[in-house]
């Protein structure tokens, strides 16, 4: 089978390579003194986010790589990062020390919240651009989602521009120097670079290596995003300070009623 042959043996590889990095984990984690819980959780839900990508795997071979599949396949694949990057959180949160949280503005804790979920509805509109696009795999008879590609690209376009707005908001109310803004820096970053590479293969008959680079950066910008959500909740308390209950006011000694 050629290149393609070899892409698709090394793939199978990678799923063995991901078992036994997960499995190292949950052993690590059983294993320590006090086991941490979400630790623990986090492990396994990457383990079976490898197995369900392996069985989607399964079934889009069995169905001659049909773009629905095709698209849950990806979709399941993004389980991973997400799961990783949680779980990779809470072990530094382990390992080290972490501030008390500052008072962020009740906003904050909304547009991470909205960043996350746009993103994510960014990422299912790309599985749409992609299949219904021109790239059928390796055969010219798998027929592709009936989706009209340019306007499904314009969609997938605004809810980006969408998206990135969200950033820019989040990034201008988080106070400078907490590790939440710092976060959303760098997840500006990548989203604009994954927003050139997207723009780059769309005016470029779509090539190969584009549409690899743009795979690639959706999976840092999915991930980034968790990661921006996961800083926002674990460094700040997300309660302005007129919302907090004043402090109830101190009984009456006797010696102040004498």
């Amino acid at each position: 089978m050629g290149v393609h042959g070899a892409i698709e043996f090394g793939n199978r590889l990678l799923t063995g390579a991901l078992c036994a990095v997960v499995g190292w984990l949950i052993i690590a984690a059983r294993l320590q003194r006090d086991p941490s819980r979400s630790v623990l959780r986090g492990a396994w839900a990457q383990f079976w986010v490898v197995v369900l990508n392996a069985v989607v795997g399964g079934v889009t071979v069995w169905l001659r790589l049909s773009p629905y599949i095709v698209a849950a396949h990806f979709l399941a694949a993004a389980l991973l990062p997400a799961t990783a990057t949680a779980t990779w959180v809470r072990v530094l949160q382990l390992d080290h020390e972490v501030s008390a949280p500052a008072v962020l503005p009740r906003r904050a804790v909304t547009l991470s919240r909205l960043l996350l979920t746009g993103t994510a509805v960014l990422i299912v509109v790309g599985t749409a651009v992609t299949g219904s696009g021109p790239h059928a795999g390796d055969s010219s008879d798998v027929h592709r989602m009936p989706f009209d590609w340019a306007g499904v690209t314009v969609v997938h376009g605004v809810i980006a521009a969408g998206c990135l707005v969200v950033g820019g908001l989040l990034f201008a109310v988080l106070p400078g120097g907490s590790p939440a803004r710092g976060r959303t820096g760098v997840f500006l970053a990548v989203f604009v670079a994954q927003g050139a590479v997207g723009v780059f293969q769309s005016l470029t008959s779509l090539p190969s290596v584009a549409v690899v680079l743009h795979l690639c950066g959706s999976a840092l910008v999915w991930a980034g995003a968790v990661r921006v959500t996961l800083a926002v909740r674990q460094h700040g308390a997300a309660v302005p300070v007129a919302d907090r209950p004043s402090p109830r006011p101190a009984r009456p000694t006797a010696a102040a009623d004498t």
